[in-house]
């Protein structure tokens, strides 16, 4: 009983300890991007450099997953200003989104580049759409997680319908980003384009 007991409070520090670090993490807007590579978002989702080319001033860096199964599903461009990312596209498939199987997949990493792509100052504003796609509210089939999926307000959101397709575009201006979301086709198949911008 005594073990069981040591055991809970140390997975409890240790889950406290993530969600600390998850609330002291920068985001990646404004990083460095050797630094933000190194980060869990970047290592986790197995981000991989396909290619660069020059935007005005700047730099477009373009990833893919490693994995071959999402290659053709996500796609991810950074914009820098020097080594440091000003901007970030992600671009998932709708196929990818609406998929019964691969839903989960797509649900992690749509949240995971809102909470962590900004900085803790505009999280908070973010909260509400990065809980809807983590809980996948509103579709049919349950998404099993070790973790209690979190609560939602009683109406889908301006920004979860777009999420869903059900709404053409969505954009939210924050204290140091904007967010843009935009359903988009490229050759016949339908994407979803996710859009953070750092404020100047």
């Amino acid at each position: 009983m005594r073990r069981l007991a040591m055991l809970s409070l140390a997975a409890l520090l240790a889950f406290t300890c993530v969600r600390c670090r998850a609330a002291e993490f920068p985001g990646l807007l404004g990083l460095a991007l050797p630094d933000a590579l190194k980060t869990d978002f970047f290592t986790f989702f197995h981000m991989t450099e396909t290619g660069r080319q020059t935007a005005g001033a700047g730099t477009v860096v373009t990833f893919k997953p490693s994995g071959a199964d999402f290659q053709k599903l996500v796609t991810l461009r950074a914009t820098l200003a020097g080594q440091r990312i000003v901007a970030m596209e992600l671009d998932l498939s709708r196929a990818f989104i609406n998929s019964r199987t691969q839903r989960v997949f797509a649900n992690d990493i749509a949240k995971s580049i809102l909470a962590d792509g900004v900085s803790s100052v505009d999280r908070p504003a973010l909260k509400v759409l990065v809980d809807e796609i983590q809980s996948n509210r509103g579709i049919d089939r349950v998404v099993l997680s070790g973790h209690e999926s979190p609560s939602t307000p009683a109406q889908q959101s301006d920004g979860y319908l777009t999420y869903l397709g059900k709404r053409y575009v969505y954009t939210q201006a924050m204290t140091a980003a904007s967010l843009h979301m935009e359903n988009t086709q490229q050759g016949d198949e339908d994407w979803l384009r996710i859009q953070l911008t750092a404020k100047r």
